[in-house]
């Protein structure tokens, strides 16, 4: 097994081990073909405010104005892409913006999928 392969396990075991299970719900296609598809995967929800914990008032003013981004990190060869829905967390639902693999050898790690809060659960 290569190196990304082995921290592919290890990672995968630790989210597993210390992360949480949610739901990522997939719309139908763009052009309207499908029905829209749900999976259950482990991430490792880490919020994109890194300030917040100084200043309980400013976390207070974020959260209640604006998207307060998460990263919810997952086992790099889970199925989430852009505008995958991921939740219920923290009482809300989030919408990926953005992914990011991190490669190593063949294999992805881990996959960070950026997301801003979508709509209330």
């Amino acid at each position: 097994m290569s190196v990304g392969g082995s921290l592919l396990e290890i990672a995968r075991a630790n989210i597993r081990r210390k992360g949480r299970l949610l739901t990522v719900t997939r719309g139908e296609t763009s052009q309207g073909a499908g029905d829209g598809t749900t999976s259950s995967i482990y991430f490792l929800p880490q919020s994109l405010n890194q300030n917040s914990s100084h200043s309980p008032n400013w976390e207070g003013g974020v959260n209640a104005g604006e998207e307060n981004a998460f990263d919810f990190v997952c086992a790099g060869d889970e199925d989430v892409v852009e505008k995958d829905l991921i939740g219920p967390f923290k009482s809300f639902y989030w919408r990926v913006e953005n992914n990011n693999a991190n490669p190593l050898d063949d294999s992805e790690p881990v996959l960070h999928n950026y997301t801003v809060r979508e709509k209330k659960a």
